[in-house]
């Protein structure tokens, strides 16, 4: 009985894996820097609201779509308004951080702007949360989008 342990133990001792440190001479981008390598990397940004409830997806390659989003307004991109995306909240785990969606803006009315990457028009596409308000303040004072109402 004493040897049916030892794997389990030696496993167990093993060092954890950790994110790489960053190149020499690295210089992580001020908050200001960084939402604008965030929109200037994202293909889509659109105001829209849940239509169907985003439940979490499944494992790749096979992954399902549980909810969709009905876009109202496009900022940047080629979507329109009305236009439905299949959508499966992500949750993924690794030693450099973890992302977990959020279930309260993954709920079927909630609404808000969002970046994305392109869509291939028929595979549902990753859906983490909507940018908070702060966020948003922060796009419209450095005209990185327009505001939809206009007179801002």
């Amino acid at each position: 009985m004493r040897w049916a342990i030892f794997p389990v133990l030696a496993i167990a001792a093993a060092p954890a894996i950790s994110c790489p440190p960053p190149p020499p001479g690295y210089h992580a981008p001020t908050p200001e820097e960084a939402l604008r390598q965030r929109v200037r990397g994202a293909t889509n940004i659109v105001y829209a609201v849940v239509d169907r409830e985003i439940q979490e997806g499944g494992s790749p390659p096979v992954r399902a779509a549980s909810g969709r989003l009905r876009v109202m307004h496009a900022y940047k991109g080629g979507w329109r308004m009305g236009q439905l995306v299949p959508m499966y909240g992500l949750t993924a785990r690794t030693d450099c951080g973890n992302i977990d969606y959020s279930r309260s803006d993954a709920r079927q009315g909630a609404y808000g702007i969002i970046l994305l990457q392109a869509w291939n028009g028929r595979d549902p596409m990753p859906f983490v949360r909507f940018e908070t308000q702060a966020t948003v303040d922060e796009m419209l004072r450095l005209g990185l989008i327009e505001s939809a109402r206009g007179g801002r």
